[in-house]
């Protein structure tokens, strides 16, 4: 159950923050869990011509193949950001962070195991 905060530049219209939590949310389907994915997309002061998008994911640890997932899910996203609000990379960053199993109940009870949400690597078509 990953949670996903994602802030972006101040000014997008409705159209594009769907493009973006669409694509958000294909990503971390396709590099850390393919359900009970939590996407919170809020827009934050910048000033002009100031493109930076923060990106945290808080979930449980023990997937296995951390490195890869993370470049994976940077590697599917930041095209989509740069085409959409002009974000180059070097203007993108994404935070993974680790929580443990006790410390979150979803609907009332506890997680799903994390072998059950978490998707196979298909590194050879990651940033399609």
């Amino acid at each position: 159950m990953p949670i996903i905060r994602v802030d972006i530049p101040e000014g997008q219209s409705q159209e594009t923050k769907q493009v973006l939590y669409d694509a958000i949310y294909d990503g971390i389907a396709t590099s850390w869990a393919d359900e009970h994915i939590w996407i919170s997309l809020a827009e934050k002061f910048s000033p002009p011509g100031d493109q930076q998008v923060l990106m945290t994911v808080d979930l449980r640890p023990g997937r296995g193949d951390e490195e890869a997932r993370l470049r994976m899910l940077f590697d599917k996203l930041q095209p989509t950001f740069e085409k959409t609000i002009g974000t180059t990379p070097e203007n993108m960053i994404v935070l993974i962070r680790d929580f443990p199993q006790e410390a979150c109940l979803s609907g009332g009870a506890p997680l799903p195991p994390v072998e059950s949400l978490t998707p196979k690597l298909d590194v050879a078509n990651a940033a399609e």
